[in-house]
């Protein structure tokens, strides 16, 4: 499990976000509120395995950028529908 903290309003919100996307017909991180240490934090499972990973927009730019391709084109390749 993923552990985030950022203090009791952040955590909060992180949550409530959570519950309001769970409306919607959209991927996403699911999370709850806990406690870690006696401090709030917001709870999901990891998403990322040894198989998988993340990894940001701008590294990810860099990489089409070296390999003269367009950034958007081949995210939109991968996975369109949790881009849109």
């Amino acid at each position: 499990y993923l552990y985030k903290d950022g203090g009791r309003d952040a955590v909060e919100r992180e949550v409530l976000a959570s519950k309001i996307c769970r409306c919607f017909d959209c991927h996403q991180v699911l999370y709850e509120q806990g406690m870690f240490e006696n401090e709030p934090v917001s709870i999901s499972k990891i998403m990322t395995s040894q198989r998988y990973s993340l990894v940001t927009y701008a590294a990810y730019d860099v990489y089409c950028t070296n390999h003269d391709w367009n950034t958007l084109d081949k995210i939109l390749e991968l996975d369109a529908p949790s881009y849109y």
